[in-house]
């Protein structure tokens, strides 16, 4: 089974719940892929240090928070530095000039960026580059500023949204989405007294709060879990095959399609029902797991729910929030991508014991909790 997130840093989407998903389906998949640019958040101290003393200089100015008599400062000095830039030949003064102002620009974007890399490091995602230096199956799919580009190293956004990798162990028939806690929201509000028997709520599995472990943690705790996530993880691949045999939803066709889908619903019950089960009771034995609260002082409890939908449900909601590029929407109107979007996948989305702003933040600090592949390519 193979999970995927989304997320673009210039969407809706908070990353302290995207890190709950991502570590969410770390536990539980074989694969775990970072869609959009997630690569940004995840190695922001590589991507901050990197950056041009220009580039630097117009980030900092269009920050929306940014003073405006350091804004001007900010633009008259990248004026400045892109003027001497163009002379061939400085002289002395021109030289220790432009020295001087580098330096300015250096300390300043270091001020900055700290700020930046101790905001990000709250919300976890930036420990999940640990997982990925050790080979623990959390890979990236990429989206570069141009979205439907074929570039090498990166992949189409329109092909990401529908699996469409073209990788041989990465198959879009073993492959779902796991959700942000904005889905659940966002799906409660929208259903208010509507009953939906299938859309939500399949199955619920219940960690305490995962953001508050360590890498280290994870993985230790991952591997004493697969004995049992594999198991489901083989049941999922097998009944999501069997919902993309399935007719598109709605119409005369998913009418006929009934019989299929009742024989879908056996198999559901009879193998993935009971592997979630067993899953869960391994969750609940987890010594890390369960020690969260008492280590922490942290009693929130993720919920992650397993339903089933069309996609097309779960673009609309990436869509309102951000997450389909323009030229995307263009290649998702095409016959090809509606007749996917049509068909019901699985999906799996967190939500919270409670509704809060800080209680799923990283620990502050690299501790445990208790005593105790980078990318692929896409050419």
């Amino acid at each position: 089974m193979n999970l995927f997130t989304h997320h673009f840093l210039s969407s809706k989407l908070h990353l302290k719940h995207q890190s709950i998903a991502i570590r969410a389906a770390y536990l539980m998949a074989d694969n775990v892929l970072l869609g959009g640019d997630l690569f940004n958040a995840v190695g922001i101290q590589e991507l901050l240090s990197s950056f041009h003393p220009i580039t630097a200089l117009k980030f900092m100015a269009e920050d929306p928070k940014c003073d405006p008599a350091m804004r001007h400062e900010y633009l008259e000095t990248m004026d400045v530095l892109k003027m001497t830039a163009k002379v061939k030949h400085k002289n002395p003064q021109q030289i220790i000039a432009q020295k001087r102002l580098e330096n300015w620009v250096i300390q300043a974007w270091k001020d900055y960026s700290e700020g930046m890399i101790k905001a990000n490091k709250s919300t976890g995602v930036a420990q999940i580059k640990v997982l990925m230096e050790k080979g623990e199956n959390v890979f990236y799919a990429p989206t570069s500023d141009r979205p439907e580009e074929k570039q090498e190293e990166y992949c189409e956004c329109s092909k990401m949204l529908q699996f469409n990798l073209q990788e041989d162990d990465i198959l879009p028939e073993q492959s779902c989405f796991m959700l942000p806690a904005e889905f659940m929201v966002k799906l409660s509000s929208e259903r208010k007294d509507k009953v939906d028997k299938d859309d939500c709520n399949k199955i619920q599995f219940t960690y305490f709060n995962l953001n508050r472990l360590t890498p280290a943690e994870l993985i230790a705790v991952k591997a004493q879990l697969r004995a049992t996530a594999k198991p489901f993880c083989e049941a999922m691949d097998k009944w999501n095959a069997m919902l993309a045999e399935e007719p598109e939803s709605g119409g005369f066709k998913w009418f006929k399609g009934l019989k299929k889908n009742a024989l879908d619903n056996v198999w559901y019950m009879e193998n993935v029902k009971p592997a979630a089960e067993a899953l869960q009771e391994a969750i609940d034995c987890n010594e890390i797991l369960s020690s969260i609260p008492l280590a922490t002082g942290n009693n929130l409890q993720v919920y992650v729910h397993l339903g089933t939908c069309p996609t097309n449900n779960i673009w609309k909601f990436f869509d309102s929030y951000g997450l389909i590029p323009e030229e995307t929407k263009l290649v998702l109107e095409q016959k090809e991508a509606r007749y996917f979007a049509g068909k019901r996948k699985p999906y799996f989305a967190i939500s919270y014991s409670v509704s809060t702003e800080h209680t799923v933040e990283q620990n502050s600090s690299d501790e445990a909790a208790t005593p105790v592949k980078k990318s692929i390519s896409f050419d």
